[in-house]
């Protein structure tokens, strides 16, 4: 489904923001690390979600502390690669969701 609201905006490239990628990865990865050995999957995908907001609020903190207010029109491309941290967090977050309850159904049967 997401791949499909993605690519009907026809700019599937404004999707991608590698420092924000990296940060949400990175800090999910350090969550899983900390983890004990059966709950790394579950504890990527709960890390993955808190490191988005946190890299939400930190972008929120550094546009609001260098904005200048003269360039309004810098101010929705800067919104938009803010929200892609929550986005990422969520999508680990579901993505570890979906593999943690697939392998509990495969476990049982």
């Amino acid at each position: 489904m997401w791949a499909a609201i993605i690519a009907s905006t026809g700019q599937p490239l404004i999707f991608i923001d590698a420092v924000s990628l990296l940060a949400v990865s990175a800090g999910a990865a350090c969550f899983a690390l900390a983890a004990e050995k059966g709950q790394r999957l579950v504890r990527f995908g709960r890390g993955g979600l808190l490191t988005g907001w946190v890299a939400f609020f930190v972008g929120l903190v550094l546009i609001a502390n260098s904005f200048p207010p003269a360039e309004l029109s810098l101010l929705g491309k800067q919104m938009a690669v803010l929200f892609l941290g929550p986005l990422y967090g969520f999508g680990l977050f579901s993505i570890t969701k979906l593999l943690s309850e697939c392998s509990i159904k495969s476990s049982k049967g």
